[in-house]
């Protein structure tokens, strides 16, 4: 456990050195690794300045932008001020709303924006109050919004009325990954090396969960009844659901942090040490791999009947899941953009969207191989 106690205290670090210096006109700089939402042709982002804004996809316009703000006495070297709120959750859209949590030295909260103008329509908790931080992206299912906290507790909120259907008993010193739902049952992995079971009703515990002796660094990926989910031991596991033992283990030579993509019975899974690699979901043989070179902290995204990943050094590789795996992944396309990558990213019609480190929207053109264009987040090139 001691190992995972210091991979707990990295992660603690990196989130907290993004929240320590001033924002023009505000309190402190927000940070965060929100990424990109693409629905109904609009392509929707957190921003490093604790914003989110909504973007055309085709004629590349800014149709708003919504500040997120908390109460405080600035940073370092800053006076009192309103602080902007950091986003680690990429915006959820579900109808007309869009759903991001913040990252505050106070605590977290949920937000629903308007899809139209980015008014603030509601926000989780009401009145001032504030959950734990919210690190993990919310998950809708049905009419129901799931959110880990830094609490340590999952909150089920009703989309329909806006209220709080239930919230769970803590489940650990806090829970920075995101549920996963299958059905009427929410699973939850956690830091300690739990892996819990809820109901998606009313919150409660169900007869199984999972312990391991190391931490889970990713969210849970459920297929066919099989979790798959990244660990602090460097392995990458898949359980079955009710079982006591791995049904197989992958070691890599680093954290699986994102969480991998099943798809036709292969797993794929990029990894902290820069290895893509496609797996068999049933027995974790290796089918294929690549070597990127650089970390591969989101997971990998389905366009189609190719798969795209994208690395911490900004590049995108593109592969098509046509072509057997025959030991080698072979990227068919390579794009590389100007900016670092940490934030999750979408894609659609051949298009991928990606919010670099530098606060600018990237759009490759995965078909001809190039970065379109490029739209600027920072306020000062907007104003």
């Amino acid at each position: 456990m001691k190992k995972t106690k210091i991979a707990v205290l990295v992660v603690i670090v990196v989130l907290s050195s993004t929240l320590v210096s001033c924002y023009p006109g505000q309190g402190q700089a927000a940070g965060g690794w929100s990424g990109t939402a693409c629905h109904e042709g609009i392509v929707y982002s957190g921003t490093t300045d604790g914003r989110v804004v909504a973007v055309n996809a085709t004629n590349r316009d800014l149709l708003w932008s919504r500040l997120l703000v908390t109460e405080g006495a600035g940073g370092l070297g800053c006076g009192p001020a309103v602080v902007a709120a950091a986003m680690y959750t990429t915006p959820v859209v579900v109808d007309d709303f869009v759903y991001v949590g913040t990252y505050t030295a106070q605590g977290g909260r949920m937000y629903a924006l308007s899809v139209t103008d980015g008014d603030i329509i509601w926000e989780y908790p009401r009145g001032g109050a504030y959950i734990g931080a919210i690190v993990g992206g919310p998950v809708a299912s049905d009419d129901t919004l799931y959110v880990s906290s830094s609490d340590g507790s999952v909150h089920a909120l009703a989309l329909s009325t806006f209220t709080l259907r239930w919230k769970s008993e803590q489940l650990a010193d806090k829970l920075w990954t995101s549920p996963s739902v299958v059905g009427d049952t929410v699973y939850v992995s956690t830091f300690d090396g739990h892996m819990y079971a809820l109901s998606a009703e009313t919150g409660e515990l169900l007869d199984w969960s999972f312990e391991h002796e190391a931490g889970f660094a990713s969210s849970p990926v459920i297929q066919d009844g099989i979790v798959y989910v990244g660990s602090f031991d460097n392995n990458l596991y898949a359980v079955e659901i009710g079982a006591g033992e791995p049904l197989w283990t992958f070691a890599g030579a680093k954290w699986f942090w994102a969480p991998p993509l099943v798809h036709e019975g292969v797993v794929y899974a990029g990894c902290l040490d820069g290895e893509i690699h496609a797996l068999d979901a049933k027995t974790g043989e290796v089918l294929g791999e690549f070597d990127a070179g650089t970390p591969v902290v989101s997971s990998p995204v389905l366009n189609n009947d190719l798969l795209i990943v994208v690395d911490d050094s900004g590049t995108v590789y593109v592969f098509d899941l046509d072509a057997e795996p025959s030991g080698r992944l072979t990227p068919v396309t390579t794009v590389s953009i100007d900016s670092t990558v940490k934030s999750s990213f979408c894609a659609r019609e051949g298009t991928v969207y990606v919010r670099g480190d530098d606060n600018q929207l990237y759009v490759v053109d995965i078909v001809a191989g190039w970065v379109s264009w490029v739209f600027s987040f920072r306020i000062e090139e907007q104003e």
